[in-house]
C-alpha cells in the first residue's frame, strides 16, 4: 500500500511540473501575408509572434480537472503568452461547451477556462480542434487574442485587440433588429431600476443552443462537420467568458447539434446572406430536425458577401414560436471580433437587450445612453457614419441597461422558464455610492465618482461608471443636445473611482468628443456596476446617483500655479489662486476646499496643503520640503466632487540658505462651533540643518473673556506646537488673527489665521406643551416649545420609549422651521407617550432636550358591538334606511364613540346620517357635508377628535360629528341603537349600508406612586456612592418594591450610574425598580471631573397607570 500511495505521489509531481511548462516559443515576425486578409476575418499588424508545442500541451491538458466537481478546487497551472513578451500563470479547469453526447462524438474539440491567481478577475478561455489552438485572455491591460497568423500557418499570434483596430472592417455591418422586432406582447421593461441589490446566492443558467449554419458558412471551414463544430466550440466557449462574467449565464451545444450543420448550400432550405429570410427560416428547417422541445434558443451562422449583417427577435429566448430567430453573417466569418461584435450583439436581443448607441442608424430611444456610436456590446462601435465611431472595436461587456434588460427577461420574465438552473457557492457583491444626489456642479469643470464595494467571497470586484442619461438621439457625437449622454462607456476596472474625463485628458490638455464636459446646464446620471468575476458564476450589482449642472457658474480653474514657469522654494510662503466661478453661490454651494499638491505630474496627490479653506480665489501655504519637476496643485471642492489641477507641470526647488519652514493648519476656520475651542496645529521644518528655537505669539484682537495656549513654546525647528483658543461667551464675528514666529537671526514670520465662530447658545429652548406629566390627552394634540434664536431648524420625536430607539419611535420630523409640530397620527387610549426636541444649525445638530412624558386618558372601552343586520341596500330615490343593533350590558355612558361608519353612495352629499338610542336620543353625524362626487363614507365619529369631517370622507379617521355625542352621557347602553341614513335627494345610483360599530368608555381613577424620598448623595470626587432608599424611595399601596419602575430620562452629566451587580451603566430610557435601590443595587460613580453638582432626571411608574 505504501509502495502504491509513493507512486500516485510521484506521477502527481510529474504532472504538476509538466503542466508549469512553457509551450510557446519566439519565433521571427515574418511579413504578413497578403492573403492573410483574405485568409482572416480582419488584418492583425501588431501582434507577437510564437511557435506552440501542441502535442506537448494536449498531454499537459489531460490533467486539467473538470469544472464543478472536487478536483477542480486544485486547477492545472498553465502559462500563456502575453504581446508585450511577458508571460501570465493561469489556473485551468476543463469546461466544456457541447452536451454530452455531443462531446462524445467530438473528441478532438476540447475547451477550458481558467483565471490568473494573482488577479483572478484576468480570465481565460481556449480550445483546440483539428485546425489547431484558439484563446482569449481578458488581461487588466485589456482582451488578448491567440490563434495562428493564417488558416494554414504554424505561427501563432499575441495580440491586443486595442493594437489592431482595423477600422474599416465592420464599415458594413448592420443589425436589423428594430423596435418593431420586440414582441410586446412578452416583452417586459419594467421600471428604470436605479440600484441593483444583492439577491443572495449566484444561480448559474444553461441554455441549451442550438447552432445552425448555412452550407456556404460550413464549406468556408473546410465542409465537414469536425471542422465546423470546431468553429461552433470556439464561439460558444468565447461567448460563455461573457456572459458567465456578466449575466452568470452560459450556452451549451445540444445533444444533436451536428444535425444542424448543413454542408450543401444548395438543400439546406436557407437562404444565405438573406438575414431577414433567414430569421424567418430557422425555425422551420431546424425543428422537424432536432424537435422543438430539444434547445431553448436557437441562432444560425452564414456568410453574407456583402459585410456583416445580422438580425433578432428581441426576447425570443424560451419562446416557441421566437426562440430560432437569431442571424449572424459576414464574409469572413471568424475570429473573435466575429463573435463579440455581432453574435453577443444578436444574441443580446434574443435575451431581451435593445441597442445602446445614441448617434447611429438603427437607434433605439429608450436604451440609447452611449454617446455616439457606444462601445459595448450592444452598441455599433466602428460603423456609424463619419465623426460618430467612439471606436472601431466593441468592447467585450455589456452596458449597464443591458444588463438591467437582460436581467429582467431571463430572471423575472419569460426567459426564466427554459434554461437549467445550478445554485452556486458565490454570492452577490454589495455596491454603494456614499453621496447623497441632487447637488450641482459648475459648468466645463472636471469631477469625479467613487462608488464601495464588497464581496462575501473576497471575489476581485471590477467598477464600470457608465453615464445613464437619456436625451435628444443623433445630435451627432460631441454635440449633446438637452441630456443626451456626453460620457463613453470604459471597461470596467479595478478602481472604484472614475475621472470625468480620464485624468490623462485632463494633465495633457487634449480633449475629445467621446468625454465632454457639460458647458450648459442639464441633468447628469451616472451608474456604477461592480462585477465580482467569480469562475463560479459572475454577479453584477449597481447604485445610481444623479445630480445637475449649473449654468451659473464655471468653469472652476487653477490660475497659480499653472505653468512651466512657476516656481516654488522650499519653505516659502506662496500664494495658490484659483477662479471661483461663482461655485460659491447658492445652487452649487462650494463654500470650502481642499488644496493637494502632486509630484508625479498629477497622477497622485500624497501632500495635503490645506483643508477646508474658504473657496474664496486665494490661500497662502508653505511649501513643503518636496523637490520636484513635475509639481501640480490640485484644488477641490471639499463637499463636492468637482475640481481641477494645474494645466503644465512646474518646479519646487531647494532652498539655498538654512531656515525653517511654518504651517499652520487650519488656517481658516468656518465656523468654529462654540463653546468648542480652536485647535491649530503648527508645524514646522529645518531647512539646511536650521535650529534656532522659534518664539510663537498670537497677534490680534480676541474678545473679551478668551484666553489661548501653545502647547510648547518655544520650538525647535522640526517639532509641533498646538494653539488652543478657549471662547468663554457666545457670539458670532470673524476673527482675523496672524501666528507670529520669532527667532534670533531671521526675520519674524507671520501666517494669516481667520476663524469665523458660530454661536451655540440654545439655553432658552424649553419644552411647552402638552406639559410633563400631563394624563388626559385624548386622540390627538399639538406640540410646542420655546425656540433659541442660534438655531436654526428643530428636530422632533415622539416614541412609546425614554430610549428613543428603534422601533419605539412612532413618529418624527426633522428640519422643522417653526417652534409648533402638529402629529399625523391618533394616540390610542391608556398609553404613555416620550417627546423631544433638539436644535439644528450650521454647526449641526444640538443636544436633545431632555424629554417630556405624558399619558393618554386612562379608560376602559367596549369596541365590539357591530352590527348585525348589514349589508343593507340604498335604493337610488329619497327615502330613509336603519340598521339596529342590540346591546344587551348595562352601563352608564360616559362617552360614546361610532367606529367604522361605512357607507356606500354617490353622491355622499345626498346622505344625512344619524345614531338614535335606545331612549329615542337622537344625534346627526353626518348632514350632506361633502360636495364633491365621492361615493363613499369612511368615518370614524368622536367629539374629542381634533377636526371636523373630511372631504371626501373616506380614510377612516376619527372626525366630530355634526352634532356631539355628549348628548348620550349618562343613559343607559341597554337596548336597540340604531344608524339611520337618509337619502335626501336620489345620485348616481344605488348604494349599500356596509358597517358600523358602537364603543362605550368609562374613565377610570389611576393614582400616582408616591416619591417619599429624593435627597443629596455625598460622593468623594472620582469615586462612587450606593443610591440607597434613604436618598430615593418611591411608594404606591397597589404596587410593591419590584413593580414600582423607575425610567431614567436624562442620565448624569458629569458620572454615571450602575446596576451594580450586572456592572451595567443605565442610559436614557434605563429601567430600574424600587427593588434595586432598596437592595443596594444602584451606585452613582463620578467621572473625576472638576465638578460639584451632579443630578439625574426620572420619572416613576406603578404599573397600573400611575406615574
Amino acid at each position: 500500500m505504501r509502495l502504491f500511495l509513493t507512486l500516485i505521489f510521484i506521477l502527481s509531481a510529474f504532472f504538476s511540473v509538466s503542466a508549469q511548462q512553457n509551450f510557446w516559443t519566439d519565433v521571427e515576425q515574418a511579413a504578413y501575408p497578403e492573403s492573410a486578409s483574405r485568409q482572416r476575418s480582419f488584418v492583425v499588424t501588431s501582434y507577437r509572434a510564437l511557435a506552440l508545442d501542441m502535442e506537448g500541451l494536449k498531454a499537459a491538458l489531460q490533467a486539467a480537472p473538470m469544472e464543478f466537481t472536487p478536483e477542480a478546487t486544485a486547477p492545472m497551472m498553465l502559462d500563456m503568452p502575453m504581446p508585450d513578451g511577458s508571460t501570465k500563470t493561469f489556473e485551468v479547469v476543463e469546461s466544456p461547451v457541447m452536451a454530452p453526447g455531443l462531446a462524445a462524438r467530438y473528441p478532438s474539440i476540447k475547451t477550458y477556462k481558467g483565471w490568473n491567481p494573482d488577479n483572478p478577475a484576468e480570465t481565460i478561455r481556449f480550445g483546440y480542434g483539428p485546425s489547431g489552438f484558439y484563446g482569449t485572455i481578458l488581461a487588466r491591460e485589456g482582451a488578448v487574442y491567440i490563434d495562428t497568423r493564417t488558416e494554414d500557418s504554424p505561427v501563432y499570434m499575441s495580440y491586443f485587440v486595442k493594437d489592431n483596430p482595423n477600422p474599416d472592417l465592420w464599415a458594413s455591418f448592420e443589425c436589423e433588429t428594430e423596435p418593431s422586432d420586440e414582441s410586446p406582447s412578452h416583452i417586459y421593461d419594467g421600471d428604470v431600476v436605479e440600484g441593483r441589490s444583492p439577491m443572495g446566492q449566484i444561480t448559474l443558467r444553461t441554455f441549451k443552443l442550438a447552432l445552425s449554419c448555412t452550407g456556404e458558412y460550413a464549406q468556408h471551414f473546410g465542409g465537414t462537420k469536425e471542422l465546423v463544430m470546431e468553429q461552433f466550440a470556439a464561439v460558444v466557449n468565447r461567448l460563455n467568458q461573457v456572459f458567465e462574467r456578466d449575466l452568470a449565464i452560459r450556452a451549451e451545444l445540444i445533444e444533436n447539434n451536428d444535425q444542424i450543420i448543413f454542408l450543401d448550400g444548395d438543400t439546406d432550405g436557407l437562404s444565405n446572406g438573406q438575414t431577414g429570410m433567414l430569421l424567418a427560416q430557422n425555425g422551420p428547417v431546424i425543428n422537424p430536425i432536432i424537435g422543438i422541445n430539444s434547445y431553448d434558443y436557437g441562432h444560425v451562422l452564414n456568410i453574407h458577401n456583402n459585410g456583416s449583417y445580422g438580425v433578432a427577435w428581441r426576447g425570443g429566448a424560451c419562446i416557441p414560436e421566437l426562440k430560432a430567430g437569431g442571424v449572424s453573417g459576414f464574409s469572413n466569418p471568424q475570429g473573435d471580433p466575429f463573435v463579440i461584435d455581432v453574435i453577443a450583439h444578436e444574441m443580446g436581443h434574443q435575451f431581451g437587450a435593445l441597442h445602446t448607441m445614441s448617434s447611429c442608424q438603427n437607434v433605439h430611444p429608450e436604451a440609447a445612453y452611449e454617446p455616439g456610436s457606444g462601445t459595448t456590446i450592444m452598441s455599433y462601435a466602428g460603423i456609424c457614419p463619419a465623426g460618430n465611431n467612439v471606436q472601431f472595436f466593441t468592447d467585450d461587456y455589456y452596458h449597464t441597461i443591458s444588463l438591467q434588460e437582460i436581467f429582467t427577461y431571463t430572471r423575472t420574465g419569460l426567459g426564466n422558464a427554459c434554461p437549467e438552473k445550478m445554485l452556486t457557492e458565490n454570492t452577490e457583491p454589495t455596491v454603494e455610492i456614499p453621496l447623497s444626489g441632487g447637488f450641482s456642479i459648475p459648468t466645463s469643470t472636471p469631477f469625479e465618482l467613487t462608488a464601495v464595494g464588497a464581496d462575501a467571497e473576497g471575489d476581485p470586484l471590477t467598477y464600470c461608471w457608465e453615464e445613464f442619461d437619456l436625451g435628444p438621439n443623433n445630435t451627432g457625437l460631441g454635440n449633446p443636445q438637452g441630456d443626451s449622454p456626453i460620457f463613453r462607456s470604459f471597461q470596467p476596472t479595478e478602481s472604484p473611482t472614475r475621472v470625468f474625463p480620464k485624468l490623462e485628458k485632463i494633465l495633457s490638455g487634449n480633449s475629445d468628443v467621446t468625454e465632454v464636459l457639460p458647458t450648459y446646464g442639464r441633468n447628469l446620471t451616472f451608474r456604477c456596476t461592480v462585477r465580482d468575476n467569480s469562475p463560479l458564476g459572475g454577479a453584477a450589482v449597481w447604485a445610481q446617483i444623479g445630480f445637475k449642472v449649473d449654468s451659473t457658474s464655471g468653469p472652476f480653474q487653477v490660475l497659480a500655479p499653472n505653468t512651466f514657469s512657476d516656481l516654488w522654494i522650499v519653505g516659502a510662503n506662496t500664494e495658490i489662486r484659483w477662479d471661483v466661478a461663482n461655485t460659491d453661490n447658492d445652487i452649487v454651494n462650494c463654500r470650502q476646499v481642499n488644496i493637494k499638491l502632486s509630484l508625479d505630474g498629477g497622477y497622485t496627490y500624497p501632500i495635503t496643503l490645506l483643508e477646508n479653506t474658504d473657496n474664496d480665489g486665494s490661500a497662502f501655504v508653505t511649501v513643503p520640503d518636496a523637490v520636484t519637476t513635475q509639481a501640480r496643485v490640485r484644488i477641490e471642492a471639499a463637499d463636492n466632487i468637482f475640481f481641477d489641477v494645474s494645466n503644465q507641470n512646474f518646479a519646487i526647488e531647494a532652498a539655498t540658505e538654512p531656515g525653517y519652514a511654518l504651517n499652520v493648519s487650519p488656517n481658516d476656520i468656518s465656523p468654529l462651533c462654540l463653546p468648542e475651542p480652536a485647535v491649530i496645529e503648527i508645524r514646522t521644518v529645518s531647512i539646511l540643518g536650521y535650529n534656532e528655537p522659534i518664539t510663537l505669539d498670537l497677534i490680534g484682537d480676541l474678545p473679551n473673556g478668551a484666553t489661548y495656549s501653545f502647547s510648547q513654546n518655544p520650538v525647535n525647528p522640526s517639532e509641533t506646537a498646538s494653539l488652543t483658543i478657549e471662547f468663554n461667551s457666545f457670539f458670532e464675528e470673524t476673527l482675523n488673527l496672524q501666528i507670529q514666529a520669532v527667532t534670533a537671526s531671521l526675520d519674524t514670520a507671520y501666517r494669516e489665521l481667520q476663524i469665523t465662530t458660530a454661536s451655540n447658545d440654545f439655553s432658552s429652548m424649553e419644552l411647552l406643551a402638552p406639559a410633563d406629566g400631563r394624563d388626559d390627552i385624548q386622540l390627538q394634540t399639538p406640540f410646542s416649545w420655546d425656540g433659541a434664536e442660534d438655531a436654526v431648524t428643530y428636530d422632533f420625536q415622539l416614541a412609546t420609549s425614554a430610549s428613543f430607539e428603534e422601533g419605539s419611535i412612532i413618529e418624527d420630523s426633522y428640519g422643522l422651521t417653526g417652534t409648533e409640530y402638529y402629529p399625523e397620527n391618533f394616540f390610542d387610549n391608556n398609553q404613555r407617550f416620550f417627546w423631544r426636541v433638539r436644535p439644528v444649525n450650521e454647526c449641526g445638530p444640538g443636544p436633545w432636550l431632555v424629554p417630556f412624558v405624558f399619558q393618554t386618558i386612562s379608560v376602559d372601552c367596549t369596541d365590539d358591538n357591530t352590527a348585525n343586520d348589514l349589508p343593507i341596500n340604498l335604493p337610488n330615490s329619497s327615502t330613509t334606511r336603519t340598521s339596529t343593533m342590540f346591546i344587551g350590558t348595562d352601563g352608564v355612558i360616559s362617552d360614546l364613540n361610532v367606529k367604522n361608519v361605512d357607507v356606500n353612495f354617490n353622491p355622499v352629499r345626498s346622505l344625512r346620517i344619524s345614531l338614535v338610542s335606545p331612549a329615542g336620543t337622537r344625534a346627526m353625524l353626518f348632514n350632506r357635508n361633502c360636495f364633491t362626487n365621492s361615493g363613499d363614507i369612511e368615518l370614524t365619529f368622536d367629539d374629542e377628535a381634533p377636526e371636523d369631517i373630511p372631504c371626501p370622507p373616506d380614510d377612516f379617521v376619527p372626525a366630530q360629528p355634526e352634532e356631539p355625542l355628549s348628548i348620550f352621557d349618562g343613559e343607559n347602553t341597554a337596548g336597540v341603537w340604531t344608524l339611520e341614513v337618509q337619502i335626501v335627494e336620489s345620485g348616481f345610483g344605488t348604494g349599500t349600508i356596509k358597517g358600523w360599530q358602537l364603543e362605550f368608555c368609562a374613565a377610570t381613577a389611576t393614582t400616582p406612586p408616591i416619591l417619599l424620598t429624593n435627597e443629596v448623595l455625598a460622593v468623594p470626587p472620582g469615586q462612587g456612592n450606593t443610591v440607597t432608599a434613604d436618598y430615593l424611595k418611591a411608594e404606591d399601596d397597589a404596587a410593591t418594591a419590584e413593580q414600582l419602575t423607575y425610567t431614567l430620562l436624562q442620565p448624569p452629566a458629569n458620572g454615571a450610574l450602575y446596576r451594580w451587580s450586572l456592572n451595567e451603566e443605565l442610559a436614557t430610557g434605563s429601567l430600574f425598580s424600587q427593588a434595586t435601590i432598596d437592595v443596594f443595587n444602584l451606585v452613582y460613580v463620578h467621572d473625576g471631573s472638576d465638578t460639584q453638582e451632579d443630578s439625574f432626571t426620572f420619572i416613576v411608574d406603578d404599573g397600573q397607570g400611575g406615574f
